[in-house]
């Protein structure tokens, strides 16, 4: 079956929900309707992976096929993740949007900043690292194929891509039969996981909050999950406990991880990706504070350090706690103490910078909304 899937170019029909029976399913995106909203979640079950990504880290995520695709060309192919879809109108279309961010390899920005659609982590330097491979979302519905291209970086967005006219018979059941997933290259596309941020729309719902979806091209099983979570670190800096914005709930993280030691760069609040959860981290977050109330401000750092001391002896109390999402963390022995000097540091001009940007948006809940009311303002 993997054989007569490389003659893609031969027919379009191949790219069919029929050609994946031979293939697993992998796990699914589960997208259904919240409050006249698109929401994505994860099926249930164990996995390692935070809320807002989605990968395969077992041989469900090997590439479908490897080989030349009509329009695209040379391209590495993914059948994964399908979508399990639920509870919408059946007469809404349904459409998939990349989203880019903030290019974190480019120069100092000159005007309208290109941003970055594309990622890859590189498990020879256990790194993101810079990728110049394109993408592109292959609709099948119908046996029909259709495609829509962008670049690694973009200063246009290349917008929503419909996957089906229509949700009749498309939903109930773990669906392979609407989007394939191709990184331009083929053979020639360096190994490595690559994500892209994507999110979900139909004429009926606001669309999804941006999800970031991984695929696996020649790593270890075993990194897919951490390579993922680095990747979503890096695309966005200071949401340390991965759910969408940038707030105080990330502060407190940063205050529970201080001095930890990290399984693998940009995990948890490793803001910076040095290995360790530092006052430099606190720098990340409080750069890319986006409050949600007006008037409300990151903490000074001597504000955090007057909740880091206590916290972090406490902490020192707790053992063989997971990191962050299956990570086992290290303990290099910390004192109240040095807590204090370290995070003192940040409070000088090493890691200083100036006032908060806004990056993201979103909602506010209840707790949330106390939370930031409660947050030491300058």
């Amino acid at each position: 079956m993997r054989n007569t899937l490389l003659l893609l170019a031969t027919s379009a029909s191949l790219l069919s929900a029929g050609a994946m029976e031979a293939l697993g399913h992998g796990r699914e995106l589960r997208v259904t309707r919240q409050d006249n909203r698109l929401v994505v979640s994860h099926p249930p079950g164990d996995h390692p992976f935070s809320p807002l990504v989605f990968g395969q880290d077992d041989f469900n995520g090997e590439p479908e096929a490897i080989g030349a695709l009509p329009v695209i060309g040379p391209a590495v192919l993914w059948g994964v993740p399908g979508l399990s879809i639920t509870g919408l109108d059946n007469a809404s279309s349904f459409s998939v949007e990349a989203i880019g961010h903030a290019d974190p390899f480019a120069e100092p920005p000159v005007g309208d900043a290109p941003e970055r659609y594309v990622w890859r982590w590189d498990a020879e330097s256990e790194a993101v690292t810079l990728s110049d491979n394109g993408f592109s979302f292959v609709g099948v519905a119908g046996g029909t194929l259709t495609t829509q291209s962008f670049g690694a970086v973009s200063s246009s967005a290349p917008g929503p891509f419909e996957i089906a006219d229509s949700l009749v018979g498309q939903q109930g059941y773990h669906n392979h039969d609407l989007v394939r997933f191709a990184l331009e290259g083929g053979a020639a596309a360096p190994t490595g996981v690559y994500g892209v941020f994507m999110r979900f729309d139909t004429d009926f719902d606001a669309a999804s909050a941006p999800v970031l979806v991984t695929f696996n091209h020649g790593v270890a099983y075993d990194l897919v999950a951490p390579a993922s979570e680095a990747i979503y670190a890096a695309a966005r800096p200071g949401d340390y406990n991965r759910d969408g914005v940038v707030d105080p709930l990330d502060h407190t993280l940063w205050i529970e991880q201080f001095g930890d030691s990290v399984a693998q760069a940009g995990l948890g609040a490793d803001g910076n990706r040095d290995g360790r959860v530092d006052g430099a981290d606190f720098t990340v977050w409080r750069d890319h504070f986006a409050p949600a109330t007006p008037g409300v401000t990151a903490p000074e750092p001597g504000a955090a350090l007057t909740m880091a001391a206590p916290l972090a002896a406490w902490a020192l109390r707790r053992r063989n706690r997971t990191l962050s999402w299956g990570q086992k963390k290290t303990r290099p022995g910390l004192s109240p103490g040095r807590v204090d000097s370290l995070a003192l540091q940040d409070a000088g001009d090493q890691h200083s910078s100036s006032s908060p940007s806004a990056s993201m948006s979103s909602t506010t809940s209840p707790q949330r909304a106390k939370l930031m009311s409660s947050s030491p303002s300058k």
